[in-house]
């Protein structure tokens, strides 16, 4: 391999390295995300335990509250486990990419 083609294949990578990572933290982000709605799904669920018939500041029953986030988080976790995958797959790309870098 001549020197230009190093240098070639040299940038491609770093430039791969790059997008993986970004890849990476959109989908962490993505993840993170559904991982907030459960908690605050969460918290409301046990809401509603101690107080069936409380109303919002907006007077809507908790409970109606309650079903709506939670047809929302069933909605989103169709996606997680594909989200998960996808996430191995960019963290092991980043780590390949890493150890091609390395070898420059």
């Amino acid at each position: 391999m001549s020197e230009s083609e190093r240098y070639e294949a040299q940038g491609r990578a770093h430039a791969a390295l790059k997008e993986a990572r970004s890849n990476l933290a959109t989908l962490q982000t993505v993840i993170k995300a559904y991982i907030d709605q459960l908690s605050g799904t969460a918290a409301l669920g046990r809401q509603f335990l101690s107080d069936p018939h409380h109303k919002s500041a907006t007077f809507v029953p908790i409970a109606e509250e309650l079903k709506r986030q939670a047809q929302a988080v069933e909605q989103a976790s169709g996606g997680l486990g594909k989200l998960v995958d996808e996430l191995l797959e960019q963290a092991a790309r980043i780590r390949e990419l890493e150890e091609q870098v390395a070898k420059f």
